[in-house]
């Protein structure tokens, strides 16, 4: 209730390429539903599929380059580190802008990650956690879990 009627949803993507090929959640999928919750534009959210999408790095660069959020780039902890790994990452304004975010929180400080056994099993706390990567305002008290921004 807390993010629904929101006038202004920022756009969104996620996960990076794999082998090759970008994974993106389908329209119809969990990730998908949770961002909308969240209030957010999710890029692929006309998409009918549950599932992965199996996307090349140039389509996602097409609809996304200009997105306002990247969530969830693999197991990356920093923006250098990310770009190390593929300097075209730094095409994304997402990434230029500083707005990319990851679950990988407690990794990045050095605590047991429990985002696939807790958070996904708990969607409670992982949309408040949403919320407030993309509304901030919206739950100012709240102490984020599983989500951080990458440095």
């Amino acid at each position: 209730k807390v993010a629904r009627g929101l006038k202004v949803k920022p756009s969104v993507f996620t996960n990076i390429p794999y082998g090759g090929t970008w994974f993106m959640p389908g329209g119809r999928s969990y990730i998908a539903k949770i961002l909308s919750d969240a209030g957010t534009n999710y890029l692929w959210s006309e998409n009918q599929s549950s599932g992965s999408l199996k996307l090349s790095f140039e389509s996602v660069v097409e609809k996304a380059s200009n997105a306002d959020f990247w969530i969830n780039p693999g197991n990356f902890t920093t923006l250098q580190s990310l770009a190390e790994s593929d300097p075209r990452f730094r095409i994304f304004s997402a990434f230029r802008r500083g707005k990319v975010f990851n679950m990988n929180r407690k990794i990045a400080y050095q605590l047991p990650d429990d985002y696939f056994s807790m958070a996904l099993s708990n969607p409670h706390k992982l949309l408040k956690d949403l919320i407030h990567v993309f509304h901030p305002g919206l739950l100012p008290r709240h102490k984020p879990e599983w989500y951080h921004q990458l440095q």
